[in-house]
């Protein structure tokens, strides 16, 4: 991704010179975990479709709840029991064919985008914690049984939208347009969600959220590069450290919702 870059104050370029005028590109890293995520949701699902049929004798094992529950599913009786990994495992369980073909559509057409922006491990943080957040968020406000990689994906999109706000004016007229784009695929979730009556709101909204102070807290901090001949790329100077800080108060957030939700009786 590049943009124009001009430094202060080149003499004013006469018609057609545009010499003034240098492009500077922004660091991106080619995705990994993005792929990775999509391959394990799916092995999941195969494994358990095997299981399914050899164990129970019973094809499209992954649409029946109680067979779910056996092998992770967000439940709330069993979280506030203390089986807390429930809200990782369910992010990577899928209700049926259809279920995981649309998210691992959405994680492929999003992913490697995010992780090209924000880099490996603060995409793969961004994606974990926006799904223990999302159900964490659906283990507070919802009892249905749940699962599925969307809470984590929305705090993709939850994220994008973070970089979009902070960075739109990098990338012109086409970065606001993609910001508004973001914001209206949102809505429309939202809505659907609201009005479909069979998807778990909370934890789109749980990861929506999560997602976005995530983006705003780990987002790439653009420094201008400071050569003036050669490819001119830009710097990102956030550290790393910085986010293992927020994963680690991450979790401890995740832990102190938990059992704020079996103190209520979730």
């Amino acid at each position: 991704m590049t943009f124009p870059f001009s430094e202060a104050p080149p003499p004013p370029p006469t018609s057609g010179d545009v010499s003034g005028l240098r492009r500077i590109s922004l660091p991106t890293h080619p995705p990994l975990w993005s792929y990775v995520l999509i391959g394990v949701n799916v092995a999941i699902w195969l494994i358990l479709e095997v299981i399914g049929v050899m164990v129970f004798g019973e094809r499209n094992a992954t649409v029946n709840g109680q067979f779910m529950l056996l092998f992770g599913a967000k439940y709330n009786a069993l979280i506030s029991a203390g089986e807390w990994w429930r809200l990782l495992s369910a992010a990577f369980l899928h209700f049926g064919l259809f279920h995981l073909l649309m998210n691992s559509f959405s994680l492929y057409q999003l992913g490697p985008q995010i992780e090209r922006l924000f880099g490996r491990g603060r995409f793969l943080a961004i994606y974990l914690l926006a799904g223990l957040y999302g159900n964490l968020f659906s283990y507070l406000f919802s009892t249905s049984l749940a699962a599925g990689a969307s809470g984590a994906i929305f705090g993709l999109l939850g994220a994008f939208i973070a970089y979009l706000r902070r960075y739109r004016t990098l990338f012109g007229k086409p970065g606001q347009q993609m910001l508004q784009s973001m914001l209206v695929v949102v809505g429309i979730n939202l809505v659907y969600g609201i009005t479909s009556g069979v998807v778990d709101n909370y934890a789109h909204i749980g990861g929506l959220v999560t997602g976005f102070i995530l983006g705003e807290l780990l987002r790439p901090e653009y420094a201008p590069p400071q050569q003036f001949s050669g490819p001119q790329v830009m710097t990102d100077v956030r550290s790393a450290s910085r986010t293992r800080l927020v994963a680690g108060l991450g979790l401890l957030g995740v832990l102190a919702g938990v059992s704020l939700g079996t103190l209520l009786g979730r």
